[in-house]
């Protein structure tokens, strides 16, 4: 899950044509990152971008094209930032959450409209990682799950133990600072 930070009051002053124009530039930049690391984009909600790695087709290495995606994510964030001041749009800031488990994946809803997507507790706990960076002041949030499968390939910290609101358990977050021995 991605999205990007006080949205609502960074946008409130655009007219619908620069509100449109501003929201297709960054989720299309997103986006391809996303698609370039065999990312499948579930869907968009506002400026939110909720992706899946390792599904439809499985991936052994899911987790780190998911934290390679969102690191990438960042460094485009920057130039777009650069283009937004250009354009006399708002600069942005994004927060980024990642889970890895055991999910229900498959086309999913009623019996005249249905989406292929995915549910179930590890998507809830990635949703609410991305929040969570807010209270942390971070960008990029993982699961341990996530850590365990990604540590070879990524730099990150260790941030805290957490229980996410409506999970039982508690989980150990990690953030992503860069790509394994790219942290200055």
């Amino acid at each position: 899950f991605s999205d990007i930070a006080n949205f609502t009051n960074s946008t409130s002053g655009l007219s619908p044509e620069l509100l449109t124009e501003f929201v297709n530039k960054y989720l299309s930049e997103m986006t391809d990152i996303i698609q370039s690391h065999s990312g499948m984009i579930d869907k968009y909600e506002g400026d939110a971008i909720m992706a899946l790695f390792g599904a439809p087709v499985s991936r052994l290495d899911h987790t780190k094209l998911a934290c390679w995606a969102a690191l990438d994510n960042l460094k485009k964030l920057t130039e777009l930032n650069r283009y937004f001041k250009e354009a006399a749009l708002p600069l942005i800031d994004i927060r980024i959450g990642i889970n890895s488990g055991e999910m229900v994946v498959g086309n999913l809803g009623s019996n005249k409209v249905l989406s292929y997507t995915v549910m179930g507790e590890e998507v809830i706990l990635a949703n609410r990682l991305e929040g969570v960076n807010k209270f942390y002041g971070t960008k990029i949030l993982i699961s341990d799950s996530t850590f365990q499968g990604a540590k070879d390939f990524v730099e990150a910290r260790e941030v805290d133990a957490i229980r996410a609101k409506g999970m039982k358990r508690a989980v150990r977050i990690y953030e992503v600072l860069a790509r394994k021995g790219e942290a200055a």
